[in-house]
């Protein structure tokens, strides 16, 4: 049995690690607000013929890696780009791997969708080049 100081070095720890948590998920929602919000409004439906929506989205749903390559690019670095879509989304390679992951993990979680997480280790793999 740990003494009473122990068991408060304990709870000290899980206050910070569920804090810590809790603020990496709250992270990702106030990166949204402050990157992709005023394009994906604040319920993730888009702006129809301009925006799409991150809702439902088959991209935001599907496998990570075109995500993150999407996201990292934008849509201006797609080749042979048809979209019925009419603004461009900028890339956002200017974030760091870590935001990056929060925000796309956020949206995957958010707007009735639920796929998988993002870690800032698979963002950093698909910026990252792979030697032949």
């Amino acid at each position: 049995m740990l003494p009473l100081n122990g068991w408060a070095l304990v709870m000290g720890l899980v206050t910070v690690f569920v804090g810590f948590t809790d603020a990496k998920a709250d992270d990702g929602a106030k990166l949204y607000d402050e990157y992709c919000m005023s394009c994906h409004q604040p319920d993730g439906y888009g702006v129809p013929f301009q925006q799409p929506a991150l809702a439902d989205s088959p991209m935001v749903n599907g496998p990570a890696a075109p995500l993150i390559t999407f996201v990292l690019e934008g849509s201006q670095g797609q080749k042979n780009r048809v979209s019925e879509w009419e603004n461009l989304m900028p890339g956002f390679s200017a974030l760091e791997d870590d935001e990056l992951a929060a925000i796309m993990t956020h949206i995957r979680s958010s707007f009735g969708n639920h796929a998988s997480s993002i870690t800032k280790n698979m963002v950093h793999s698909q910026r990252t080049p792979h030697s032949p």
